[in-house]
């Protein structure tokens, strides 16, 4: 009967050390993307604040966002990363009507939400129960 209970036990630990380690790639799969994505952000940002070629930095940020967007509808709350992609597609519509003042007000709504993302997703005890 000890030994029932030693396998039980054993198969509980393997269990949790399993599902720790899903929930450390989650948390650092995620970091990774919205860090890559706000990398295109901030260029954006400096590209339009110095009167630059503000199309293509936005364009590059679509095609990093784009690459990611699946992933962070797998890691991600989708209501957040709906209005990262919304917020996005607002400021590539300030920036084709040439409204820069307004693009950079969306371009920081979506820096903000990419910068929380990670940390509203954040898998913990309390979000597990």
């Amino acid at each position: 009967k000890g030994g029932v209970h030693m396998r039980s036990l054993v198969i509980v630990i393997i269990i949790l050390a399993l599902l720790g380690g899903v929930f450390v790639a989650d948390d650092m799969g995620l970091r990774y993307i919205t860090k890559e994505v706000i990398k295109a952000a901030d260029a954006l940002g400096l590209a339009i604040q110095q009167n630059a070629d503000a199309e293509q930095a936005m364009s590059e940020l679509k095609n990093r966002w784009e690459t990611f967007e699946n992933w962070m509808l797998v890691l991600g709350n989708h209501k957040d990363v709906d209005n990262i992609s919304i917020s996005l597609l607002k400021t590539d519509n300030y920036i084709r009507n040439g409204d820069l003042e307004k693009a950079m007000q969306e371009l920081e709504v979506a820096r903000y939400l990419l910068n929380d993302l990670p940390e509203k997703d954040k898998v913990s005890w309390v979000n597990i129960f």
